[in-house]
């Protein structure tokens, strides 16, 4: 138990990081942290645990986490500023959809080795 929780505690922080995380924003980041390691645990194949691909599940769980909390985010944010000649970038909506889903698509083929194939295809039928 002391094991998972410090992995969820490295989890938070690293998501926290890379989101830079606002004061205001650690409570559902903390409940975003939480969930993306539920998803995880339940896409892990039989006999893999957590603590088996800890490396790769901290560090997709906290780019799941941070993914999901750009999703959060209003408004378009200032995400570039210069003060020679003076440049001002305000990252949009959809900038934030497109990093949220590269985070989690990273996350997903970081564990790939770890989790339940779920993809299916048609085989072909002799008839």
């Amino acid at each position: 138990m002391a094991e998972t929780d410090e992995m969820s505690a490295e989890i938070f922080t690293i998501a926290s990081a890379i989101s830079s995380c606002t004061e205001a924003e650690k409570e559902i980041l903390g409940k975003l942290c939480a969930a993306a390691e539920d998803e995880i645990v339940r896409q892990l194949r039989p006999g893999v645990t957590a603590q088996d691909c800890a490396g790769s599940y901290v560090c997709a769980a906290a780019w799941m986490a941070a993914g999901a909390l750009e999703l959060t985010r209003g408004g378009e944010d200032i995400s570039a500023l210069r003060a020679g000649d003076l440049t001002i970038r305000k990252q949009t909506a959809r900038e934030r959809q497109t990093r949220s889903r590269q985070l989690c698509q990273q996350a997903w083929q970081m564990l790939a080795p770890y989790v339940k194939d779920g993809a299916f295809y048609f085989r072909g039928v002799n008839g």
